[in-house]
């Protein structure tokens, strides 16, 4: 995750809107759906591991970047609700323009990558305050 996703990226547009309900602008955050669990991580920390790995005497091969923790949206929506105080939980799901998809799942172990450089991985609470802050204080969120 970072603070440049595109708006219309979950974690953005998720926090943007999160953001104006916290300010009235808005009466509920709107998305397609809560269903799903993602490996959600900061871009930073895993480009800090490819620098850590490019200088270190680790083997070469392949190597999966993943926190090896999973979040589901909907938790990660509430982590969200809960940093800015805003009581309950509103949001509208929607199936308007809603794509299927197949399963897109990447399977590996991450194992690797956190033996060769031991990977920081952050709180998904972490996770939320960072981007949150970020977004507050460069104003991208409206």
């Amino acid at each position: 995750e970072s603070i440049h996703r595109k708006p219309d990226f979950f974690t953005s547009k998720v926090i943007s809107q999160a953001i104006e309900v916290s300010k009235g602008a808005r009466k509920f955050v709107e998305i397609k759906t809560l269903n799903g669990e993602v490996d959600m991580s900061l871009a930073v920390d895993f480009c800090e591991s490819i620098v850590c790995l490019n200088q270190s005497a680790a083997p070469s091969g392949d190597y999966v970047f993943a926190s090896g923790r999973t979040i589901s949206l909907q938790n990660f929506m509430r982590l969200v609700f809960e940093r800015l105080s805003v009581p309950g939980f509103p949001v509208e799901e929607t199936s308007e323009g809603r794509e299927e998809r197949g399963s897109g799942v990447i399977v590996g172990n991450n194992g690797k990558i956190f033996r060769a450089v031991h990977l920081k991985v952050r709180t998904p609470g972490e996770l939320v305050t960072m981007l949150i802050d970020q977004h507050l204080a460069d104003g991208s969120w409206g």
